[in-house]
């Protein structure tokens, strides 16, 4: 094979890894939109700890949520019904948006 043949090949597995790593992490949440859904978890009258009471879960587990370190897509469904969204993704499509 030719050099230029064989960059074109890296290349092109570079990019599917991206792509890759970019659909994984599409519904994860950035430090900044976890602060902004708290904040509107708040203007709710709703708390983490009110959450997991509802869930039947730890606080911690809706708080790793929350804050976008794990996703649970019971505790996602349950914040997006709280703040009115049919789901988790088009929650964050609309926070994003008016970002």
């Amino acid at each position: 094979m030719e050099a230029s043949s064989i960059h074109q090949l890296v290349e092109k597995a570079r990019e599917q890894n991206a792509r890759r790593a970019s659909q994984r992490n599409a519904g994860r949440i950035t430090r900044e939109e976890g602060l902004y859904l708290q904040y509107r978890l708040r203007c709710r009258k709703m708390t983490c700890a009110g959450i997991a009471r509802g869930l039947g879960c730890e606080r911690q587990a809706v708080q790793r949520v929350v804050t976008g370190q794990t996703r649970s897509r019971r505790i996602e469904g349950e914040i997006a019904r709280i703040l009115g969204y049919d789901s988790w993704t088009a929650m964050l499509k609309t926070i994003r948006a008016a970002a």
